[in-house]
């Protein structure tokens, strides 16, 4: 008898190949699927075989279960690995159109698979819980979360034994309960909020040392419900009294924020298929033909009442999963960016609007270069930094709610928040648009200044460093934040440490501030000299030395004693030393009486070791390009593929008879001896013998003697 199928299927349609597998082993094995069972061991292709055989006939024959699940336990060799591997692949592939019955057969084979403890159980669960989808009051998928859910609390022993299990079911909860608690309704519903309120709390209260595994995005989703009793007082324990929860590395909320949420918590709410369909998106799709996709995507994930709240979810897999290679990001390929800006606009209410935005800064609040990884804030920059030109009330919103974040988000760790972000570089990032003169003093390698006039501009630069205010760097009239972190604080220390001792003054500063955590005074070494360390090494901090020189030459001396060069700055009324002294000092870059050189259309590099080649500008193609020289002692020249044709011949140019090639190539002709440059394409020398250039096409150019 042929047995029962287990997908949806339209009419016409293929049979599904994971299904196909199956049903061809069951229809094979079909006899030797009954008791007695035979006892010898099956070879691997057979072992195979049976395990896709026992797992079709659990899915399809809800009435002979128990007795292929006994099979199974009879011959497993592997640790149930295979067995599982065929459910984990069912369930990432085609679990929505599981019928009913191998849907309800799938949980309770996964529920039995736990008491023998297979492998892979914990990952078949975690597929599982990506199966609930966010946002949808669907019956059957409530009936999911239910029917999950109370596997794992009949289960709580095996589940504090897998952490990753224990720790992601409780971020799958703690979302779906911010959903699920703001509706009335069914008796069925209001039973799985209170299932979900009292698995959440007992992982938390019982468990919170493997809860703190989630890291900071913990924090995030626990706001989404502190307005449920049962969480008000949790939230009040986590701010007033984090012993109460018996964890010895937790003291404050701050040691949550400095653990980076690792990637996997972010697919937990992305279906199998949405994590495809939106690696597809920003993988292949083009600019301009994005329109017709994203309109398939929310006709796909985003339709039902409800699913607005996906929307935060989506957004953190895009800035924390979903890191495109280099090759794409220099390609046409629609950016991250541009993504998570058509998602923000397609919230409609406030709330979850906000929940998006949360979810675009959440890693800036707290980014730490040691842990966390540049890809996960890049998006919010680039979004608000290309919404300039068009969209500019975008990045005013961002910006606007970027402000308000840091103020509000956590007022009890506000001066953390405000020193991480100062400091960590992500709002720093902007600060080359608004450096003034002393910012750019204060960053330069060292000062050399001329012994006439030392004493006057040592001592009105120490005042003007002096009054720099340094603080919260998203304060208008703040100069400088923090340094990155205590490793650098350190460095400076010990750089100023060794120039005092070898007998520079302290002009200003000198000191930690008085701000605590990694903030430095703004300093100014005066009598610096050689023999210093800071005057070869790169500071990386508050910190201005200044040197002497009494003549051009020692100035130019003491500057090019360094073994790098890309940046070199001079102040001089004087137009020929400006010249003279700019092509003596080896450096790629050389501002005279300026702080702000950097340009996208000037080419940027340095010398020694500053870096070999130049970025930017059209020098910046050099480097990809091959010089090929051609010598001919014949008059017949071909050149072929040419988009720049170069005619030299024995030192004579002889082109008389040309065409016009201008709408064709740009022509360009090097005379030996010295002539002038031929500007129009129909410039004739006749004084020469006359070259022809004949029927030409973009890809080809025959260049011939006249006759």
């Amino acid at each position: 008898m042929c047995p029962e199928r287990l997908l949806r299927t339209v009419p016409h349609e293929a049979e599904n190949p994971i299904e196909k597998s199956l049903r061809e082993a069951f229809l094979l094995l079909q006899d030797q699927l009954k008791p007695p069972f035979p006892l010898t061991i099956p070879f691997p292709p057979e072992y195979s075989q049976l395990n896709h055989a026992i797992a079709f006939g659990i899915l399809a024959q809800p009435h002979l279960a128990k007795v292929h699940l006994t099979h199974l336990h009879s011959i497993v060799v592997d640790g149930y690995e295979i067995f599982t591997s065929i459910l984990l692949k069912l369930c990432n592939e085609s679990f929505s159109r599981l019928l009913e019955v191998p849907k309800c057969q799938l949980l309770w084979v996964c529920s039995m698979l736990i008491h023998v403890s297979a492998e892979k159980i914990e990952t078949l669960f975690i597929s599982l819980m990506r199966q609930i989808t966010g946002g949808d009051f669907s019956e059957s998928n409530l009936w999911l979360s239910v029917e999950v859910l109370k596997i794992l609390s009949n289960n709580w022993d095996w589940l504090v034994e897998e952490p990753i299990v224990l720790s992601s079911a409780l971020y799958v909860y703690l979302r779906l309960l911010a959903d699920h608690f703001r509706l009335g309704g069914s008796f069925k519903l209001e039973e799985l909020k209170r299932m979900e309120i009292d698995f959440c709390v007992k992982a938390l209260r019982e468990h919170f040392q493997l809860s703190m595994h989630i890291g900071r995005d913990l924090v995030r989703i626990l706001q989404d419900v502190t307005y449920i009793p049962e969480f008000k007082d949790i939230w009040k324990d986590l701010l007033f009294d984090p012993k109460s929860f018996q964890v010895s590395e937790f003291s404050s909320l701050s040691n949550l924020y400095w653990r980076r949420t690792p990637s996997h918590f972010f697919l937990l709410r992305i279906s199998p298929q949405m994590e495809s369909q939106l690696r597809f998106l920003l993988t292949f799709v083009k600019w301009g033909s994005q329109k017709r996709y994203q309109t398939w995507f929310v006709k796909k994930h985003l339709y039902w009442p409800g699913s607005e709240s996906m929307i935060s979810d989506i957004v953190r897999f895009i800035c924390c999963v979903h890191h495109p290679s280099n090759e794409i990001i220099h390609s046409n390929v629609i950016s991250r960016w541009a993504v998570i800006g058509w998602l923000l606009k397609s919230c409609r209410r406030n709330y979850y609007e906000a929940n998006a935005k949360l979810a675009l800064f959440y890693d800036w609040l707290f980014f730490d270069e040691k842990i966390d990884n540049i890809m996960n804030i890049e998006p919010a920059m680039l979004l608000m930094v290309n919404s300039v030109p068009q969209y500019v009330d975008i990045t005013h919103m961002l910006l606007e709610f970027l402000f308000l974040l840091v103020d509000n988000y956590d007022v009890h760790h506000r001066e953390m928040l405000a020193g991480s972000r100062s400091g960590k570089g992500s709002t720093r990032s902007f600060q080359h648009y608004i450096c003034v003169a002393i910012k750019r003093l204060m960053k330069m390698k060292h000062l050399l200044t001329f012994d006439g006039i030392y004493d006057k501009f040592a001592s009105a630069f120490a005042k003007a460093v002096q009054a720099l205010e340094v603080g919260n760097g998203l304060i208008e009239t703040t100069v400088q934040g923090p340094l990155i972190n205590e490793a650098a604080l350190e460095k400076v220390e010990s750089l100023v440490k060794d120039a005092t001792g070898k007998g520079a003054d302290v002009l200003v500063g000198g000191r930690r501030h008085s701000l605590g955590r990694t903030f430095y005074e703004p300093t100014v070494l005066g009598n610096v000299n050689n023999e210093m360390l800071i005057s070869s090494q790169e500071v990386f901090g508050p910190v201005a030395p200044l040197l002497r020189f009494k003549t051009e030459e020692e100035a130019i001396q003491i500057a090019n004693d360094t073994n790098a060069g890309l940046a070199a700055y001079i102040f001089t009324r004087s137009m020929p030393r400006s010249w003279r002294v700019s092509e003596a000092l080896e450096y790629g870059l050389v501002g005279v009486n300026e702080g702000l050189i950097s340009t996208e259309v000037a080419p940027f590099g340095g010398f020694k070791q500053s870096g070999l080649g130049r970025e930017g500008s059209k020098y910046g193609i050099d480097e990809y390009l091959e010089i090929k020289i051609i010598s001919s002692s014949s008059l017949n020249l071909e050149f072929r593929s040419c988009k720049r044709v170069s005619i030299l011949h024995h030192g004579f140019l002889d082109s008389s008879n040309a065409i016009s090639l201008g709408k064709y190539f740009r022509i360009q002709c090097d005379f030996i001896p010295p002539a002038p440059p031929l500007t129009d394409p129909d410039f004739v020398l006749k004084e020469h013998p006359p070259f022809k250039i004949s029927k030409c096409r973009p890809e080809i150019c025959l260049i011939h003697p006249s006759s």
